[in-house]
């Protein structure tokens, strides 16, 4: 029984993230997904207390499948070299994340912002979440020597976060292209890593 009431549950986020996708957030109602799932209007709520509760799913799933990235590349890095092919790998994974699952992203990135306060709270959490992952990359390359030791970790993990939401935000708001998405990375490793000079 269990497993038909998660799967059904599964069902309710998905098509509330078609129509979020679709008509936003706001405009979007719980007769769209009920009458898109052939449910009664009532049933919904067995699952759900209201849309914002669905929203507040997806984000806590995005953060554990962020989690899931973080946990599964292996941090083997004996050189600046390996450092940066790391930093490229989660990179990769984090992108491939979006490329996956492009409309949860754009739920996330794009109309996170203009919800209520309980939904942005989540939204900041998600946000931390990828500050402190990038920070702890960060002092450990600090730590290993390959990165300078007097940079702002918590200010930088901010920029990083900054040019790899953007890269997010374009690539889920646009068609998904893999060149798009090299670029990004591309992008965002030389100016992080390298530098601009």
């Amino acid at each position: 029984m269990k497993q038909k009431s998660d799967k059904r549950r599964q069902e309710i986020i998905t098509a509330a993230m078609n129509f979020f996708a679709e008509k936003g957030y706001h405009s979007t109602k719980i007769s769209d997904i009920s009458n898109k799932l052939n449910m009664a209007h009532g049933t919904f709520y067995i699952y759900f207390q209201s849309k914002a509760e669905i929203f507040s799913d997806i984000v806590e799933q995005y953060i554990k499948k962020l989690d899931q990235i973080f946990i599964s590349v292996p941090y083997k890095a004996a050189n600046i070299s390996e450092f940066k092919n790391f930093v490229q790998t989660l990179g990769d994974e984090i992108f491939n994340l979006i490329v996956e699952d492009q409309k949860m992203a754009q739920i996330i990135f794009s109309q996170g912002a203009n919800t209520d306060k309980k939904l942005k709270k989540k939204i900041v959490e998600l946000m931390n979440k990828m500050d402190q992952l990038i920070e702890s990359i960060l002092i450990e390359g600090i730590n290993r020597k390959f990165l300078v030791a007097s940079m702002d970790t918590e200010i930088v993990a901010k920029a990083f976060r900054g040019m790899l939401v953007a890269g997010i935000n374009d690539v889920a708001m646009n068609e998904i292209s893999m060149e798009r998405k090299e670029r990004w990375i591309n992008s965002i490793l030389r100016i992080g890593l390298d530098g601009l000079v």
